[in-house]
């Protein structure tokens, strides 16, 4: 077992159970919330820890191993804590279904039902005790299944972790099935919101998002019986699934759309049968019509105007439009852009409701965390984490009897989400601009720009010349005095001479070798970089299954293992900044690049500027690959030298922000050359 898989068992076994014993703390005393708090960031800080540590080599069953062993083990942790009042709810509404009791026409407080009040364990702590069922009749059905196991809040708690297990199950098998890293997973498993939202405080919003990825699951793998019959189910169990339906639906599955209906329309049968009073959605429009609270735009608005239904309705209509839009951009029945794919219309429909609705408790962002883990959206994962703040409210209630939220909590919870989507925004427009593009990856053509490489470019080239995924190998050299030419020709490299005296550096060096570059893909290596096989399948594979991801960074690693640190902040710079280096063996769709001319034309900084243009016209990954890489560089004053790239970095993309960079001076002094 290697130091990398040391300290990452060690992070998520007895970190976790730490953690999450702390997170079990009380909210009524005063004292506990700072600690609450604390362990809530750690655990998060620890999941992207596991995340980022997870081994590369190990294979995906080992993988998955890693990241439900783990999960299991903080849910376990987690059922001492007190759960949420919504589950008295659950359990009550539960036992009246089974009693023959129509819980959408009886409010707990009526006092028809007293005789059923009267000694029951869980009617005094229900919340909105004036207000009957909203809960669809599915899982109401399932609470009254419940009823009759274990009339207990550990009954709803084992059902929603078995759910929540299910969800990471299914994920697990999304990520398998659009080659994606499964580590992407961690970032659900172990997160802080969905371990507080389902196994501490037992809300059945897990239930939703298993059967929604279920359907999701099914959708990859053309399983359209399973797949309406979930989405059904999901609708069945929260009401905002409903606006993923449409997502599902494409020219090869719609003639199979009535399961869908079926699985949304007979759980209401039993509930007509009940008879007596009110349909099954009054409460519901109840709820939405006279509540607000924590809503991320709606609040914000509702203070500027003084009106909340001044601003209800002002996020009503942007919700309308919104769908509206989503509809005409992303659905697969008549859009042939998305190839099919339901994540980018479920991803906008399900963001915007969360956006724009009145109320939103924190627990409601689990129904968007699992999309934003496949389709990596950093807003919604950084908002899981600023959504600490909503703990300050139930702490405050305990202690003052006063349901408030401060501007101050809706600031820290919402602002950074609101500035991090309104740049995704930005960027997906511009995504619509490029147009799409063919999701074609059958050939690959390598670039190696080179420069004195003659100890590693015949090494090199021949690796890459007996892999049968790699079409063409172009050694794009800027003007090397030693045997860089010579040992690239004899290995069977097209070798293009790039003059550097008006442009130095590797970015005009590349361009020269996309002039003559034929594959669907192309990736661009250093001379000092050898990739395994499988890495080149890897790279072929994710384009082939993932149609709308333009580009990425395979990933690399240091011969010698003394620079995992370094290795470790390289990961996390490409996966979660999207600002790959070029030793981490930079890919992209040919086509794309080339018509638009994207690549830089730049001496320093190409690798940097070509991950940010790659995100502007479309998705990129990073495959936590297993390339080795020289350390030569690092050889000496590591930590200096990372200090230096660091600012380097931070240089350009500042310099970036205001206009046009020098990056001609910066490679001068980079290089210590003459102007």
């Amino acid at each position: 077992m290697t130091n990398r898989m040391r300290i990452a068992g060690s992070l998520a076994l007895s970190t976790c159970s730490v953690l999450t014993c702390i997170i079990a703390s009380d909210l009524t005393a005063a004292h506990h919330l700072v600690p609450l708090i604390i362990a809530y960031l750690a655990l998060g800080a620890m999941a992207l820890g596991l995340f980022l540590l997870l081994p590369f080599h190990a294979s995906p069953s080992r993988i998955a191993l890693w990241i439900l062993l783990p999960a299991l083990l903080a849910r376990i942790a987690l059922t001492p804590h007190e759960p949420s009042d919504d589950v008295n709810r659950y359990l009550w509404e539960g036992r009246l279904v089974a009693e023959g009791v129509n819980p959408y026409a009886h409010a707990p407080n009526d006092t028809a039902l007293a005789e059923f009040a009267e000694g029951d364990p869980w009617h005094a702590g229900i919340n909105h005790a004036d207000m009957s069922a909203a809960y669809p009749p599915l899982v109401l059905g399932i609470f009254s299944l419940l009823y009759r196991i274990h009339y207990h809040p550990l009954a709803v708690k084992a059902l929603v972790v078995f759910f929540d297990m299910l969800a990471v199950v299914f994920l697990l098998g999304i990520l398998h099935d659009r080659r994606l890293p499964l580590r992407w997973a961690v970032l659900y498993s172990l997160n802080p919101l969905i371990l507080m939202a389902f196994a501490a405080e037992g809300h059945f919003d897990a239930l939703q998002g298993a059967f929604l990825l279920g359907a999701i699951w099914c959708h990859g793998r053309g399983k359209w019986v399973w797949m309406f019959l979930l989405a059904g189910a999901a609708v069945q169990t929260k009401y905002v699934a409903v606006l993923a339906l449409p997502f599902f639906i494409t020219r090869r599955n719609w003639h199979w759309s009535w399961v869908c209906a079926i699985a949304m329309a007979a759980p209401f049968l039993p509930v007509l049968a009940l008879g007596d009073g009110p349909g099954c959605f009054d409460c519901l429009f109840k709820f939405g019509s006279k509540f607000a609270f924590n809503g991320p735009i709606h609040a914000f608005l509702q203070a500027a105007t003084g009106s909340m239904n001044t601003a209800t309705s002002i996020t009503s209509a942007a919700l309308a439009l919104v769908l509206l839009s989503s509809g005409v951009l992303y659905l697969p029945l008549w859009n042939r852009r998305v190839h099919g794919d339901p994540l980018p219309g479920i991803t906008l429909a399900l963001s915007a409701a969360l956006l724009l609705s009145p109320t939103v408790h924190y627990w409601y962002l689990a129904w968007i965390l699992p999309i934003a883990v496949i389709r990596p959206g950093w807003p919604w994962l950084v908002a899981s984490l600023t959504s600490v703040a909503y703990f300050a409210v139930p702490h405050r209630y305990a202690v003052t009897g006063v349901w408030e939220i401060t501007a101050t909590e809706l600031s820290i919870q919402w602002l950074p989400l609101l500035a991090l989507a309104l740049l995704g925004a930005i960027r997906a427009i511009k995504h619509l601009a490029y147009g799409g593009f063919e999701p074609i990856a059958e050939t690959l053509s390598v670039i190696i720009p080179t420069l004195n490489e003659a100890d590693h470019v015949g090494n090199c080239c021949k690796a890459l010349k007996q892999n049968p995924a790699i079409s063409q190998v172009i050694v794009a050299d800027g003007g090397s005095t030693d045997e860089t030419i010579g040992h690239a020709e004899t290995h069977g490299a097209l070798v293009i001479r790039h003059d550097p005296t008006d442009s130095p550096g590797r970015g005009d060096q590349v361009r020269a070798g996309l002039a003559h570059a034929t594959g669907d893909v192309i990736a661009v290596v250093h001379a000092d970089t050898v990739v395994p096989a499988q890495g080149w399948r890897a790279i072929l594979d994710v384009l082939r299954h993932n149609p709308l991801v333009v580009g990425g960074s395979l990933g690399s690693h240091f011969e010698g293992g003394r620079l995992g640190v370094v290795e470790i902040l390289n990961d996390f710079r490409a996966a979660c900044l999207s600002l790959p280096f070029g030793d981490q063996v930079q890919f992209f769709r040919s086509r794309p690049v080339i018509q638009h001319d994207l690549f830089p034309s730049m001496p320093l900084m190409e690798d940097v500027e070509l991950g940010l243009r790659l995100k502007s016209i479309g998705h990129t990954v990073h495959l936590f690959g297993d390339a080795r890489v020289s350390p030569r560089s690092w050889a000496t004053h590591k930590w200096q030298r990372a200090a230096v790239v660091i600012r380097l970095v931070a240089t350009y993309l500042l310099r970036r922000l205001r206009g046009t960079v020098d990056t001609r001076a910066m490679y001068n002094h980079y290089y210590q050359t003459n102007a």
